[in-house]
């Protein structure tokens, strides 16, 4: 199974009042890691979406474990899980440093 990883670049805009990275960021960071996996494996989003192809979001579950704070190392890792038909399920992880 091959795994897609990508740093993510934090801002201070970022974060909360705290110096917590804001919750709803995750999202955008597994957006990320999905169009870099797509990516990776050899195809460009745009090119798909022009030869008929789209991936939209369905479904998306998320469990946070820690927080995440200004002037981390964030990692993004996707792979996928499932193909089959017209659905993929993508996993990822989102990790502080290279844990």
């Amino acid at each position: 199974m091959y795994i897609s990883s990508i740093e993510i670049q934090l801002s201070y805009a970022d974060t909360d009042m705290m110096g917590v990275i804001y919750h709803g960021n995750y999202v955008k960071w597994i957006e990320l890691g999905r169009t870099k996996l797509i990516e990776d494996v050899g195809y460009n989003y745009l090119d798909m979406e022009k030869s008929g192809y789209y991936a939209p979001v369905y479904n998306l579950e998320i469990t946070y474990k820690k927080s995440i704070k200004y002037g981390d190392k964030v990692i993004v890792k996707t792979w996928v899980e499932e193909n089959k038909n017209l659905r993929t399920i993508y996993g990822f992880t989102i990790v502080n440093g290279e844990e």
